[in-house]
């Protein structure tokens, strides 16, 4: 009998706490001064707040002390799942967080301290695959990062911070192949690899103060050397290509003599760069099928010329030479005769050789405002007079004056 009366008392004082808790709808509350008040009340409030949607399913549920938010706060769809999960103290975040999708699943989680990022944040994905988990220090992240491919849940990049600034080894997994790299600062610092899924090295090279430095390296899948590059400070000062066969295609010095190959050591064309992408064009010798070609010999002739397209001109076309007239480059412009006068300038503009397209010797048009096409004339080959440019071939006749 006494133990019975203990077990009434004990839910009786249950009760008479539950009576006296306040439970206020949102739509009873007032802030002010970071502060929740109970309308016409000037004492913050303490208890239970909530608010609905119109359906009368809870909206937001959570407790109030002195006016300050405290505790796990949850917040629902309209359809009763709960979405979020907060944790506060004295109004602040402090603790886990969680958020949810409508079905309940799991997206994000993530600890605080004084309303800023701080410990272990996790972030799945619709399906519940872990997409990332990361850390942060006082809103910075620090320490470990990992994120992950969401269809396969399989590491896609590892690496870690240090107070918001990447530092250490990272490992970038691609779909075929696997990058490592260093960073000092939040800079590329140290070795820099990129191995092909076999687990052969394609590229290594190395990082200093977030510029290229030394000798970088490219392999082929055979083990074979593509290229070399030799940097300083970020500035390409010689590289060497090699082709699948292992023969120098290609030698360079910046600033200095470039040369191109066909691969059986003879020279396929020549000239010198100022720095690689600055080709000094008076310098340049070509040799197509074999035979010496002198670029300047297309300002020396008039050339006949019948396209081979949809439409065919017949006429004498003009390729004009200027040294030097646009930032330093060699240009060409090029114009058709026909009906015995010059009555259009065919993609009026001027033209620049391309030193990526070597040793092919390719001119690129740089359009006047007049034109709107852009156009690349490969000189394919050259036999005596008759030069081969894209599919048309223009037949070298005496310069009129």
């Amino acid at each position: 009998m006494k133990k019975m009366k203990n077990i009434l008392l004990v839910i009786l004082t249950i009760s008479l706490i539950s009576c006296s808790e306040k439970e206020l709808s949102f739509e009873n509350l007032v802030e002010r001064n970071e502060l929740t008040y109970e309308i016409n009340n000037e004492s913050p409030f303490s208890g239970k707040a909530f608010s609905k949607y119109e359906n009368q399913q809870f909206k937001e549920i959570g407790y109030f002390e002195d006016g300050k938010k405290v505790g796990v706060w949850e917040y629902y769809a309209d359809n009763g799942q709960i979405i979020k999960k907060a944790t506060y103290d004295n109004n602040k975040l402090n603790g886990l967080s969680e958020e949810f999708t409508t079905e309940g699943k799991k997206i994000y989680s993530i600890e605080y301290e004084e309303n800023l990022k701080n410990g272990l944040s996790e972030h799945y994905n619709e399906k519940g695959i872990k997409i990332s988990s990361v850390n942060y220090k006082k809103d910075s992240l620090n320490g470990n990062y990992k994120t992950y491919y969401e269809d396969k849940n399989i590491l896609r990049e590892e690496g870690n911070y240090k107070m918001g600034k990447k530092d250490g080894e990272w490992v970038n997994n691609r779909i075929n192949s696997v990058i490592k790299s260093n960073y000092l600062d939040d800079k590329l610092n140290g070795n820099y690899t990129v191995t092909n899924k076999e687990g052969l090295i394609t590229t290594n090279g190395n990082y200093k103060n977030g510029n290229q430095d030394g000798i970088w390296t490219e392999f082929y899948s055979n083990k074979i050397k593509k290229n070399e590059s030799v940097f300083d400070n970020r500035f390409l000062k010689s590289k060497k290509d090699w082709n699948s066969d292992n023969k120098l295609v290609f030698s360079a010095e910046y600033p200095g003599i470039s040369t191109w190959f066909d691969g059986n050591g003879n020279k396929k064309a020549e000239g010198h760069f100022s720095e690689p992408n600055n080709l000094r064009v008076s310098s340049l010798k070509i040799w197509l099928n074999g035979k010496s070609f002198d670029y300047n010999i297309l300002r020396n002739y008039r050339w006949e010329w019948s396209g081979k397209g949809k439409k065919t001109y017949n006429g004498y076309g003009q390729f004009y030479h200027h040294f030097n007239n646009y930032d330093g480059q060699d240009f060409y412009r090029l114009q058709l005769l026909t009906n015995d006068r010059w009555t259009s300038t065919y993609n009026n503009g001027k033209f620049k050789i391309d030193p990526y397209s070597l040793p092919k010797l390719v001119i690129t048009s740089n359009p006047t405002k007049s034109s709107y096409q852009y156009m690349r004339f490969e000189i394919k080959s050259w036999d005596g007079k008759k030069l081969k440019v894209n599919n048309d071939t223009w037949i070298a006749r005496a310069k009129k004056n």
